[in-house]
C-alpha cells in the first residue's frame, strides 16, 4: 500500500502587500509561525508594500510556477 506523500515539500511563501510593523504583517506572521508548526516545513513571509499592492501582486504573479505561495492583499487572498 503506498503512503501519501507529505504537503508541502519545499518552504512556502507569504507575500503580504504591506510593509512589516502593520497588522497584516503581524496576523501573517502568526499564522506562518503555525502553519510551519503544523505542516513541519518552513514558512517565510515576505513583505511587499508599496504602489496600492500592485508589488506584491506582480510577486505573486511572477513567482516560479513550481512555487508554493500565497498572496495577502487588502482585498482578500489571491492564490496563483
Amino acid at each position: 500500500m503506498a503512503s501519501a506523500q507529505a504537503w508541502p515539500t519545499r518552504v512556502v511563501r507569504i507575500i503580504v502587500g504591506f510593509p512589516p510593523g502593520g497588522g497584516a504583517d503581524a496576523a501573517a506572521r502568526i499564522a506562518a509561525a503555525r502553519l510551519s508548526e503544523i505542516w513541519g516545513q518552513q514558512v517565510i513571509v515576505e513583505n511587499k508594500g508599496g504602489a496600492g499592492g500592485n508589488i506584491a501582486h506582480d510577486a505573486a504573479a511572477h513567482a516560479a510556477p513550481t512555487a508554493i505561495r500565497d498572496h495577502r492583499s487588502g482585498s482578500g487572498i489571491a492564490e496563483r
